[in-house]
């Protein structure tokens, strides 16, 4: 997913941490690749998503800060996900 010419206005971390994603009543655990200050990218194996669905968002990992937000899948490549952030907690 991973572009080469790279136009974000802010800078990716690359992480691998876990993340759980909420879907109306569906949830799924999955794994962010990267996190900015707009969004992330996810990996998920038994939740499908397509674009412009809305979910939440959990993020925990050891030297992560806890991570709450809503956001909204802008890209799909396989079970790889590009979510952009609506609000963050």
């Amino acid at each position: 997913m991973i572009r080469d010419i790279d136009k974000r206005t802010f800078q990716r971390m690359m992480i691998d941490a876990e993340v759980q994603v909420t879907k109306g009543s569906e949830q799924a655990y999955g794994l962010c690749r990267d996190l900015s200050a707009t969004g992330m990218a996810i990996a998920l194996s038994t939740l499908k998503l397509a674009e412009g669905d809305k979910v939440s968002v959990a993020l925990r990992g050891e030297g992560v800060p806890p991570l709450r937000a809503d956001a909204t899948v802008v890209r799909v490549d396989g079970n790889e996900y590009a979510l952009s952030f609506e609000s963050v907690s």
